[in-house]
């Protein structure tokens, strides 16, 4: 369990990697999207200082699921026309406002923000999801030279995969329950597969891949 979750951690890199490689040929959403990889380097090395100096570093994350789920939705509004553009950055307004008072509220800044957590999940894979619909009625011949394919899967993967264990993520903090334990195993698992898929959407824009 401790090499999966080292390799899910270091997973992340793969597409960081990729999108600086090809950064030229990278879209503006794209550009967006490497961004976030770079908060989420950063994110990882805060954790892993907190971790050695053995303080609370939980409040790291809150403020990275507030990042996370505002790039995010930023990049798929690029990919989005008239209102629906418009209402998808409408919502990293409305997002934050929730975020900002759950943390005075509901979501202590020592616990794991299982509420917004949550709501960032299911808002994200319901995007992702109207995503594939454009992109299915768009009859492209090839959708694995297509950037949106790679994003939204990794996306729908990810967050409709560990939807369960964010919110219940304090539960399982608490308890030995091994069942609930179990649920934690397929995070580092879908990390990965998602990171592998963000970092096919960053090299499909690769002229040398693309290309014939």
């Amino acid at each position: 369990m401790d090499i999966l979750n080292i390799l899910s951690m270091f997973s992340s890199i793969i597409p960081l990697i990729a999108g600086i490689v090809v950064y030229r040929c990278l879209t503006k959403p794209l550009k967006i999207l490497l961004i976030l990889f770079v908060v989420g380097a950063v994110v990882e090395l805060i954790g892993y200082y907190f971790l050695i100096k053995q303080t609370q570093s939980v409040w790291v994350f809150h403020v990275y699921t507030l990042l996370e789920f505002s790039l995010l939705v930023l990049v798929f509004s690029y990919w989005q026309k008239g209102r629906i553009r418009k209402w998808l950055r409408f919502s990293i307004g409305v997002f934050f406002l929730m975020w900002l008072a759950a943390k005075f509220s509901i979501e202590g800044v020592d616990e794991w923000d299982s509420y917004t957590g949550t709501f960032e999940g299911v808002f994200l894979i319901a995007v992702s999801a109207g995503t594939f619909f454009n992109l299915i009625g768009e009859n492209l011949e090839s959708l694995l030279y297509d950037s949106r394919f790679w994003v939204a899967s990794a996306v729908l993967i990810y967050f409709s995969g560990t939807l369960l264990t964010f919110a219940l993520s304090n539960t399982i903090a608490g308890s030995a329950d091994y069942n609930l334990f179990k649920l934690t195993l397929f995070h580092p698992i879908l990390n990965i597969i998602s990171n592998l898929c963000y970092a096919g959407g960053f090299l499909c824009k690769s002229p040398r891949l693309t290309s014939g």
